[in-house]
């Protein structure tokens, strides 16, 4: 019986991590393709090639930086990688750096 739970308890933890996983990557999409439409319409667009569109179109470029290198622990979560804590460790003090 208590075996069985066990079971039912990381089954039901696996669909709760596919869910929001896959709910993390479809939010990073739509920001994706969000701010890659706004700075391909900066670049595009004579218009809107002011001082302040130019800001707006640089923080899109670096909001798609940004987004892309968040499908990395996606992958890790439903691929269920895990990392050892030095190595961890060693990405966050190079991505402060």
């Amino acid at each position: 019986m208590l075996r069985s739970t066990i079971m039912e308890d990381e089954s039901e933890l696996f669909f709760f991590t596919l869910f929001f996983c896959c709910l993390f990557i479809a939010i990073t999409t739509a920001g994706l393709i969000g701010n890659t439409l706004l700075l391909l319409t900066t670049i595009r667009s004579r218009s809107l090639r002011s001082p302040c569109n130019i800001l707006i179109g640089s923080c899109a470029l670096f909001d798609v930086l940004h987004q892309s290198a968040l499908y990395v622990p996606a992958y890790g979560i439903i691929s269920q990688v895990t990392m050892r804590s030095i190595t961890c460790s060693m990405i966050m003090v190079k991505h402060i750096s």
